[in-house]
């Protein structure tokens, strides 16, 4: 019981950060600020967001990106310690960009959201087969099967063409554009 719960505990944890994960390459995909100079970029944009000259969603997307991976690299780095799910080349390439480093290339970014999205993945389908192995019959143990197990995260929809999915709202905080 008490390993099967710290289990489903790790799984919660992991299916939110997969949740966190897609919201950061929704935002990659939706037009954020990468490769060489994004920094700079990135400060430029600010300035011209400032003075009414630049569009203020790429600005958006890249803090959102920023702030949504950092913690799920470190989160499915600790989760996936031992599992087969990642290559020891992927977990090292994963470390390297634990901070949300937007100087890697697009390409980059999105080859670390996949390594990441198989690891949690890995790790949430372990957890079920756990639950399915212990609690085989769903009738006669829902009970445990409600308590223990954990849904797979439904995948946000891929916008088109890079359009824009992160606004300003009113607050001056980021969101989802309607």
């Amino acid at each position: 019981f008490d390993a099967l719960d710290e289990s489903a505990k790790e799984a919660r944890a992991v299916a939110s950060g997969l949740t966190g994960l897609r919201e950061a390459r929704t935002a990659i995909q939706g037009g954020a600020i990468t490769g060489a100079g994004a920094d700079q970029r990135l400060v430029l944009q600010k300035a011209g967001a400032a003075l009414g000259i630049a569009d203020p969603s790429k600005i958006v997307n890249t803090e959102t990106f920023r702030a949504a991976i950092a913690p799920q690299v470190a989160a499915v780095l600790k989760a996936t310690v031992g599992t087969t799910n990642i290559s020891n080349t992927d977990r090292e390439f994963a470390e390297k960009a634990a901070g949300g480093n937007i100087t890697l290339d697009e390409k980059s970014i999105t080859r670390l959201m996949d390594i990441m999205e198989r690891a949690s993945i890995g790790k949430l389908e372990s957890h079920q087969k756990k639950v399915d192995k212990i609690y085989a019959d769903p009738e006669k143990f829902g009970r445990e099967r409600a308590l223990f197990g954990v849904d797979m995260p439904v995948a946000p929809p891929v916008p088109q063409g890079g359009s824009v999915i992160w606004e300003r709202g009113p607050d001056g905080k980021p969101r989802r554009k309607q």
